[in-house]
């Protein structure tokens, strides 16, 4: 199992997140008083009732990209210290080793300095055995005196069969019955342990308890992995009474349904109820197939928090991607400062398990169907309604995004850039003010959760704006005059694209005296139309400007100009 390491994040206590193991008779002799190194070789196997060892177990799985260095306090400042071993002394001085052959100071592997103890540093081996066990003890400590925030540190590196060969730190109060946390996997890496004497599994609270034994033990199973086995350094049994800060996860959740490379929301709340304030940290997402929170577990993403003052808390909603390759029911879960950036009162109270998530790769198809008609005649910049139905399998889709499409007739579709949200039963509408003749569908928008297509299509073809025509006052019969008018859009200049109709009132009826060709020319931004015409005959006129249907524009007529010829 290349690369499984240990995650320093699970919570402590009867959390979701672990598994409570149950109680083992161990052999262990009584520990010698605080101080004396023994090597007991023999006694052991008398004492095999005497001791029982309950821990919380946790799969060694995730290395943290970042170990920080707690900063030394002034001397005036330091907390209450039972004990402090590096094991730079070359030796388990203090120690009582249960097992004969087992722990032993080594130069192996340090994580600070030069020695570490290592669970075959005594043995010979470079590998443990089938049925191995490795156990040394101190105490008994009187924390009485301790302020309450006693805890059990260590560095620690673990390689072990997963699930199988465990490395445990243990506490007691009578020096018999041990209880803590247990690790297994491989790992290649050092990492700080804690236990909160606060919060000890089965004990309680023996932060201030008048007797303490301590524990690390080394145990294999009978089937052997070749591995090393685990290494501690840097072992202490202190009061953290100098303010530190402690993060936890207050509260977390998201949506109860999420679908592959579509957002999920995350709502959450950290909280710092520690004795001081927090530097900036990050909080880490997890999507999980167990109820068990781990680094090893699919990462949503994370979110970074500034700073947090003592007593503080921090809540936010965050959308994340749900990455592909999903399928089925997960939890969703955080770690809080997964990486260590701050140092705290407590490590292993940073998780939390949130509610479960139903997640789908189904790529579901989609009909989108238009429900206008075609205007074939638009009033010149009116708006046009382009409306329609998005549904799939299970009926109309509410809340999903539509985007407009448009075409010149004979060219491809491509995306206008508008979009529009599908309302109830899935219906959409869009309003459109066409310049010239314009086919018009509508797409889905592109997502992993549906099948796109494209709609049928509607024409839009609006008529030009053409404006009255406009004659001179008095005109004559026997003279040609300038007739002009206005035209929308701006045409080519030049162009001819508007005729002049001229009627003559005769018998009680209009009738119809040919037409003039008027020219374009610009106009501002639009264009005028113009023509030289003569009305031959004296009486009373009108004149009636129209613009054939071209490429662009439905046939339009203007109004009517009266006109009196002398």
């Amino acid at each position: 199992m290349p690369g499984v390491v240990c995650d320093r994040r699970i919570r402590t206590g009867l959390a979701a997140q672990t598994t409570v193991w149950a109680l083992v008779a161990l052999a262990l002799l009584l520990p010698a008083p605080a101080g004396a190194a023994t090597l007991d070789r023999t006694s052991a196997l008398t004492q095999a009732s005497t001791v029982r060892v309950s821990s919380i177990h946790e799969v060694v799985t995730s290395a943290p990209t970042n170990r920080v260095a707690m900063t030394a306090q002034p001397l005036s400042m330091q907390p209450a210290v039972w004990f402090a071993d590096d094991f730079e002394s070359g030796s388990l001085s203090g120690w009582h080793l249960i097992d004969a052959n087992t722990w032993g100071a080594s130069t192996h592997r340090p994580s600070t300095g030069s020695y570490s103890a290592w669970c075959l540093g005594a043995s010979g081996l470079s590998t443990y055995p089938d049925d191995y066990i490795a156990r040394m003890s101190r105490g008994p400590y009187d924390l009485s005196t301790s302020s309450g925030l006693t805890v059990f540190n260590a560095d620690m590196w673990v390689q072990s069969e997963q699930d199988y060969d465990f490395v445990k730190m243990m506490v007691s109060t009578d020096g018999s019955n041990y209880y803590g946390y247990e690790w297994s996997g491989e790992g290649t890496f050092w990492q700080a342990k804690s236990l909160d004497l606060r919060n000890i599994y089965t004990l309680g609270n023996v932060a201030q308890s008048p007797h303490v034994w301590v524990m690390l033990e080394f145990e294999s199973d009978e089937d052997n992995s070749g591995l090393e086995g685990a290494y501690f350094d840097n072992v202490t049994l202190k009061d953290t009474a100098v303010p530190a800060p402690d993060l936890v996860s207050d509260s977390l959740s998201a949506s109860a349904t999420a679908h592959t490379g579509m957002p999920i929301a995350v709502t959450d709340t950290v909280h710092n109820q520690g004795s001081a304030d927090a530097a900036g940290f990050n909080v880490s997402y997890y999507l999980s197939t167990d109820a068990s929170i781990t680094p090893s577990d699919t990462l949503l993403g994370t979110r970074r928090v500034a700073a947090l003052a003592r007593g503080a808390t921090s809540s936010a909603t965050t959308n994340f991607t749900v990455p592909a390759g999903l399928s089925g029911n997960y939890y969703i879960g955080t770690v809080v400062d997964p990486t260590g950036e701050v140092g705290e009162v407590s490590e292993l109270n940073n998780s939390r398990l949130g509610n479960a998530v139903a997640v789908s790769d189904e790529v579901r198809p989609t009909a989108l169907v238009l429900t206008s008609l075609s205007a074939p005649a638009l009033s010149y910049g009116s708006s046009f309604e382009v409306d329609g139905v998005l549904t799939d399998t299970t009926g109309g889709l509410v809340g999903k995004q539509v985007r407009l499409q448009s075409a010149r007739p004979g060219s491809a579709f491509a995306d206008t850039g508008v979009t529009a949200m599908t309302g109830a039963g899935g219906a959409f509408t869009f309003w459109v003010t066409p310049q010239e003749v314009t086919n018009y569908a509508v797409r889905p928008a592109a997502t992993p959760e549906y099948a796109t297509s494209l709609s049928g299509s509607v024409r839009a073809t609006p008529l030009v704006s053409l404006g009255n025509p406009v004659v001179p006052k008095g005109m004559r019969h026997t003279k040609s005059y300038s007739v002009y008018g206005s035209l929308k859009p701006r045409h080519a200049a030049g162009s001819k694209p508007v005729r002049i109709y001229k009627y003559l009132y005769i018998g009680g009826k209009w009738k119809a005296q040919g037409y003039v060709t008027a020219a374009a020319s610009n106009y501002g931004a639009f264009s005028r139309y113009k023509a030289t015409l003569r009305l031959s005959r004296k009486g009373k006129w009108r004149l009636n400007a129209y613009a054939p249907a071209d490429a662009e524009h439905a046939a339009t007529w203007s109004g009517y100009t009266p006109v009196k010829v002398g």
